[in-house]
This record gives structure tokens, sequence and C-alpha cells, in this order.
């Protein structure tokens, strides 16, 4: 996949086990950075890959992007973001003394939980991994947008999904269903800009 302009491409990897499909990933994981870098994203690229591939997840994008022409991967970059947003709704993880506790809900738990309630409730990681992996399943090649910013308080990641518009990787575009923000549209300005490829 081609990296898109303005984003600094990493390459992580988590070498943990995954979680079966009706789990939560519940992770221990250093505040910062080395933590977002090496726990975080790895996990949710994974599921994110694991997960496009399963059969309830590929008719339910399929069901999404129906409306969509064979060629629109636009249309189908919509869709997602519009059912994605629809259903979900931001909750910051707990925090430990020393440790942050990652919660990750596997796609299809995420799935289950807001066919349930309506909704589930998630960070922005948790968010993006659901949209990446619908993006995925439809055919959509995407990715992890990371955005840093320095406060007062320290530094601030937020997560977004970034997906090729085109088939030659020159038209991208960013959607972050956690605030509700139209596609194209993401929450604030960052210093640094992240890639990271499903």
């Amino acid at each position: 996949m081609l990296n898109p302009p303005g984003l600094t491409l990493v390459e992580v990897r988590y070498a943990g086990k995954l979680p079966d499909e009706g789990d939560t990933v519940r992770i221990g994981m250093s505040d910062g950075p080395d933590g977002i870098f090496d726990v975080t994203l790895p996990v949710a690229a994974q599921l994110a890959r694991k997960y496009s591939g399963d059969p309830r997840i590929i008719h339910l994008a399929r069901t999404i992007v129906h409306a969509c022409p064979d060629e629109d991967r636009a249309c189908s970059i919509v869709k997602i973001h519009d059912y994605v947003s629809k259903r979900c709704r931001y909750q910051d993880d707990p925090e430990g003394m020393r440790w942050n506790k990652e919660f990750i809900y596997t796609p299809l738990r995420a799935l289950s939980i807001a066919a349930e309630r309506g909704h589930f409730r998630g960070d922005c990681e948790e968010i993006a991994c659901l949209a990446a992996t619908l993006l995925e399943a439809a055919g959509v090649p995407c990715g992890f947008a990371v955005g840093q910013r320095t406060r007062e308080d320290g530094v601030l990641y937020h997560v977004w999904v970034i997906a090729t518009a085109d088939y030659n990787g020159q038209r991208w575009i960013h959607i972050d269903p956690t605030h509700h923000l139209p596609p194209g549209r993401t929450a604030g300005r960052f210093e640094k800009y992240f890639f990271l490829p499903i």
C-alpha cells in the first residue's frame, strides 16, 4: 500500500495472542508512544486484518455499501463511516497508577454490543478498528492515521482511519467516526502525523 502524503509511515509488531471473536483485549501497557505504537495499534491492525476476512463481516460490509456503484470507493467510505458513526459512543479507557489498561473489542464483539444496545462504547482505537475492518471487508484498502499533539498535561494521541478512494493511491479520505465528523475532517490539528497500514 502506498503511504498517504504528509504522514510518516510506521511499522510496528505485536507478538501477543489475539483474542477470540467474542472477547475484549485487556492489556497492561505503558502510557505514551510505547504503548500506542508497540501495543494498541498493532493489535488493532491485526484485528482488522483478521476479521475483515470473516464471512459475517464481509456480508455486513457488502450490505452497507450495496447502493454504491462497484468502482466508487468514495461512496463506500462514506457509507461505512456513517454506519460506524451512528453506532459508537466515545468513552475513555480506565487508567491505572503506572499502567494504562487498554480495552479493545474485537470487531465482532463491538458489532454484537451495538446490535443489542443500539451502540457500543469505546475509545478512538476501538472505533477506528471497527471502521477499518469494515472498509477492508468491502475491498477498500485503508490504515490508521495517528495525530500527536503536546498539551500542558502531556502528549495526546488520536487515531482515525484513512482510506484510498482510488486505485492508484492518489486520493485519500480521512474518516473520524469517533467524533462524528463528516468524512474528510479530523478532530483538531496535530504536530505530527503517522500512518499504519492494515
